[in-house]
């Protein structure tokens, strides 16, 4: 009886340990998931982490998404961007809790602004930036990868993209 007894709440323990472990922080496996799907998998996010040269480009007012990057027209750049920025940069759109994972707007169509190019070997990933939604649309090796809100990490992509393009007035204008 007491063995019974013992093995019971050992196994009462156990799966409250289970539950605590698998609602504690951190990412989630679907958001872990998630992430490496919106940068085309482990290469595309190792792409972005490893990028030897960031740069950034300026798309023209109301740009939709199209399957190609050869599709949209580039206004401004390519402009280097500086290694202390590129770094935030990396930091800040590898982060999976910037991204809205588990929320869906009803904005429309996004309207990309800004196109951010990292390139690593032969690899390319290109993030472009609609301030208008706040959503970003993921390229890989030139073609369309995937979306996703990015309402968190607004502030601090204006905080990158405004030095970037200091004589631009509807870059300049966004809050």
């Amino acid at each position: 009886m007491k063995n019974r007894l013992a093995d019971r709440m050992l196994a009462r323990v156990a799966i409250v340990f289970l539950m605590v472990c698998s609602c504690g922080c951190g990412d989630s496996p679907q958001s872990i998931r998630d992430h490496e799907g919106l940068f085309g998998g482990p290469v595309g996010i190792s792409t972005v982490r490893n990028a030897t040269s960031v740069m950034a480009f300026r798309l023209p007012p109301a740009s939709t998404p199209h399957d190609s990057l050869d599709e949209y027209e580039m206004i401004a750049g390519p402009i280097e961007v500086p290694d202390a920025t590129a770094s935030d940069l990396k930091d800040l759109i590898l982060s999976p809790s910037v991204y809205g994972w588990e929320y869906v707007k009803a904005c429309g169509e996004p309207e990309y602004g800004v196109r951010f190019q990292f390139q690593h070997m032969e690899e390319d990933v290109d993030v472009l930036v609609c301030f208008k939604c706040d959503h970003v649309g993921v390229y890989r090796n030139g073609l369309w990868v995937s979306g996703e809100d990015c309402d968190d990490a607004r502030d601090d992509l204006l905080g990158i993209v405004k030095p970037l393009f200091p004589n631009d007035p509807s870059i300049q204008s966004l809050e």
